[in-house]
């Protein structure tokens, strides 16, 4: 069995909102390959960073304090 995590983020001005999916994969070609295990969702302010790294450290601190 195999997990695989994926992050989307989509800034909407005023909010930044986010989108944590892991999905499993058992690994076998008889069985669905791709299934949703977990799904987190939230928003954080959206601060008008022009810097695209402190708006991503922003965005993964909220993921972080939500879970």
């Amino acid at each position: 069995m195999y997990f695989t995590a994926s992050i989307q983020l989509y800034d909407a001005l005023t909010e930044v909102v986010w989108v944590a999916t892991v999905r499993e994969w058992i690994g076998s070609d008889t069985d669905d390959p791709d299934q949703v295990v977990f799904r987190l969702t939230g928003q954080c302010p959206g601060e008008g960073l022009d810097n695209p790294s402190k708006w991503l450290r922003r965005a993964l601190e909220d993921i972080r304090e939500t879970m």
